[in-house]
């Protein structure tokens, strides 16, 4: 029995792997997603299309990016999108204090699918 959320979800980590896991795990649960290979580049888009953003629920982010680390991509999501839930994930996890502080909703060390889960259930609304 697939669960059905209601949502967007992007993810933004620079390595394939780890990208290719989340957008397959979103694409098991149904849910509607995009995926970008650096913050610089959704930051990017962002500044280009501000409308985009209003169909994100959730952002899964990498910290340790070239360019525009994770912990900028939440500030500046968080500044101008305070509803939109961003969580943390990195296989540093001495980062989880400094992700929290700079105002993220979580934390996970580098997510399986069952952490994917556990985020998707915490920050997605359920359709009724």
């Amino acid at each position: 029995l697939t669960k059905e959320y209601e949502g967007f979800v992007v993810v933004i980590d620079d390595s394939a792997i780890p990208r290719r896991i989340l957008s397959d795990g979103l694409s098991r649960l149904n849910i509607p997603h995009d995926t970008f290979e650096s913050g610089t580049k959704f930051v990017e888009r962002i500044k280009s299309d501000p409308s985009y953003m209003t169909k994100v629920s959730l952002i899964i982010t990498d910290i340790e990016m070239d360019g525009i680390l994770g912990f900028e991509v939440i500030q500046i999501v968080k500044e101008k999108h305070p509803e939109v839930s961003i969580v943390g994930n990195t296989t540093a996890s001495n980062y989880k204090k400094q992700v929290m502080e700079v105002g993220a909703d979580g934390f996970y060390a580098k997510m399986d699918f069952a952490q994917l889960q556990h985020a998707v259930d915490t920050f997605l609304k359920k359709k009724k």
